[in-house]
């Protein structure tokens, strides 16, 4: 199920709510196919977070708990609308501020200029989602099967190979 809100400057977030039979957090929390029906993201509900985007992340503490991973790209792009809101609830937050601040709240959050990497090895930011993607697929890659990640994305578009090169970029970022 998918929730998609949108602003003048585009995309502010979205949310895609599954659940995964059984093999994360679920046995705890006595989930159901039911909880699929509501669409919406329940309050601390939010098993893995992608921020592309550091203050839209930070704006959306609400779903985040101590079994909440975020992946974060710590690269702003200076959304006035996000700063505006933050600034008129309790001033604008540097960016280490805010991943101190997440770190405090979460189980784990992976901070990284995605941005960065993207441009520097990629020579384009196009690739941040995939890098992340990758990210996420290491972080639960008991859940994530990378294989199909990788079937799918070579199957969606002719830049398959640079994609899944990007993918596989993001997924040996970190090491387990």
């Amino acid at each position: 199920m998918f929730e998609k809100r949108f602003s003048r400057e585009g995309s502010i977030y979205a949310t895609i709510k599954y659940l995964i039979d059984q093999k994360i957090y679920s046995l705890e929390q006595n989930l159901t196919k039911d909880n699929l029906k509501n669409p919406k993201l329940n309050l601390k509900d939010a098993h893995l977070v992608i921020g592309l985007e550091p203050y839209e992340t930070f704006a959306n503490l609400k779903y985040y708990s101590e079994k909440t991973v975020i992946i974060l790209n710590v690269h702003s792009f200076d959304s006035k609308f996000t700063q505006l809101a933050l600034k008129k609830r309790i001033g604008v937050p540097s960016i280490g501020c805010i991943v101190d601040i997440l770190d405090q709240l979460v189980r784990r959050i992976i901070g990284l200029d995605i941005y960065e990497l993207a441009t520097s090895v990629f020579q384009t930011e196009e690739y941040v989602p995939m890098i992340i993607l990758g990210l996420a697929t290491k972080e639960f890659k008991e859940i994530l099967n990378k294989k199909k990640m990788i079937e799918s994305i070579n199957k969606e578009t002719p830049r398959g190979p640079k994609l899944v090169e990007a993918f596989q970029y993001g997924f040996d970022l970190i090491e387990y």
